[in-house]
């Protein structure tokens, strides 16, 4: 597995076309020459005159000719810990009964707690660091930060999870679950 951080100036993102989250995903894809499906999993953090951004991918992936890129291999051992600090950008939707359509949840630490127990880890301890509506491609999304500690509860899906992400709107920067061991 490979994680690679990316600075951009916001002036170079704009002339390069880089208006929304899918646009960055198209970008990124380009890393990757004659992959069926998507190998990797990102996420954009905006500063004041850059943007960050953070990509696991399954592959090395290929430095692109505009902003400035780090890349390392994260090691085998990495996924064996048995706690982690982690960061963590969702896309806290559901589906509504009723009218089908897809509405935030009214406690993300609630759905946090309910999709970590699916996906092999508990929660020690989150903070919900950021919410608010991202627009993408015509789709309104509910954005969620969280930050915190976890605790590996099933090794196979924990893994599956960091690996291949969690939840929807992956191809907008969600679900990318980035890990670190917690002392």
């Amino acid at each position: 597995m490979f994680l690679t951080r990316v600075t951009l100036l916001k002036a170079e993102a704009l002339r390069r076309g880089f208006r929304d989250p899918y646009d960055w995903h198209k970008a990124l894809w380009r890393c990757f020459h004659d992959v069926k499906s998507r190998p990797f999993l990102f996420r954009i953090d905006e500063e004041s005159e850059s943007f960050r951004v953070f990509m696991q991918s399954s592959i090395s992936p290929l430095v692109q000719p505009w902003g400035s890129w780090e890349m390392k291999t994260l090691p085998a051992p990495h996924l064996s810990h048995e706690t982690y600090a982690f960061s963590f950008r969702a896309n806290t939707e559901k589906r509504d009964f009723h009218s089908h359509a897809r509405v935030p949840v009214q406690d993300p630490t609630a759905w946090l707690a309910r999709v970590s127990a699916e996906r092999g880890f508990e929660i020690v301890s989150v903070s919900v660091t950021r919410t608010c509506e991202v627009y993408c491609r015509g789709y309104k999304h509910a954005l969620t930060d969280f930050n915190g500690v976890l605790k590996v509860s099933d090794r196979e899906k924990f893994v599956d999870a960091v690996s291949n992400g969690i939840g929807s709107a992956k191809y907008a920067g969600f679900g990318l679950l980035l890990v670190r061991k917690h002392n």
